[in-house]
């Protein structure tokens, strides 16, 4: 009986240590969430608390478990805010020195996962085969704006050339009239007096006519004589004998001698008219 108190006075004399409280700030916790961890001790912290201070990785892995984003201490608790990268059932590495020996936390936190297990790799997306719907829609119409604005730039390039062209009349070619032409309207111009000279009035017209069949028969005849001239004609314009005999005569008479006769307007005009018609001018 003696014995018996004695051993009882004696659990009595020990210094009573009560566990500390563990607890979390949330109840359903998932991969990802930020959330509180707590652990308060009856009297103050013990000296030799440790616990995790940044990234906790496990033994073997590249990825970390958790990590600490944030650390409390006041005079009797210790509070950490942490993130878990996983789902399971974890407890945090955190022991402190008890009646001289050292104790390791048996607080179990359990992390969800939202993803329900169900879920197929992700594939990649293949492109369409063919546009159809809204696609086709937008297809046509980024088209047609961009045939518009290349419009828009082609006529912006079209009155910028117009607008900057520069007429000089030292650098571009003026077209001249061919000399035909040229000489037809001499000779129109010297029928407009009221009187000419007979032989000039030739002169006129042998230029033309020269002028006007070395043109049509693909041939120089300007350098030939007038007989020259009215023979070749005769060979290869199929103009009657008489008519170029006739002419030639006149030619002969007025253009290689002293002839000096006037010719009206009257006169010039009519005869004119006679040789374009007989040499189907």
């Amino acid at each position: 009986m003696n014995l018996l108190y004695l051993f009882f006075c004696v659990l009595i004399s020990l210094p009573l240590a009560s566990a500390p409280r563990e607890h979390l700030s949330s109840k359903n916790i998932y991969v990802g969430d930020a959330f509180d961890y707590q652990i308060e001790f009856e009297n103050t912290l013990p000296k030799s608390l440790s616990y995790p201070t940044d990234e906790f990785f496990e033994e073997g892995e590249d990825l970390p478990l958790f990590k600490v984003l944030k650390i409390e201490k006041t005079e009797k608790n210790l509070r950490l805010k942490l993130r878990f990268y996983a789902a399971g059932e974890f407890i945090l590495p955190i022991s402190w020195e008890e009646n001289a020996k050292l104790k390791d936390s048996e607080f179990k936190i359990l992390i969800h996962t939202r993803l329900s297990g169900t879920e197929t790799d992700l594939e990649e997306n293949e492109p369409p085969l063919s546009f159809s719907g809204q696609y086709i829609h937008r297809l046509i119409i980024a088209i047609l704006l961009f045939l518009l604005l290349l419009y828009f730039v082609y006529a912006m390039f079209v009155y910028w050339k117009q607008q900057n062209r520069i007429v000089n009349a030292d650098w571009e070619n003026i077209p001249e009239l061919e000399m035909r032409v040229k000489k037809l309207y001499l000779l129109e111009e010297f029928l407009k007096k009221d009187s000419m000279p007979y032989k000039d009035f030739c002169y006129f017209f042998t230029s033309y006519c020269k002028e006007e069949y070395s043109y049509r028969l693909k041939t120089n005849l300007l350098h030939k004589t007038d007989s020259e001239f009215l023979a070749y004609l005769y060979d290869h314009s199929g103009l009657e004998e008489s008519v170029l005999r006739e002419i030639r005569n006149i030619f002969r008479t007025v253009k290689y001698s002293d002839f000096e006769k006037q010719l009206t307007q009257n006169e010039a005009q009519v005869l004119w008219l006679d040789w374009k018609q007989k040499l189907k001018l």
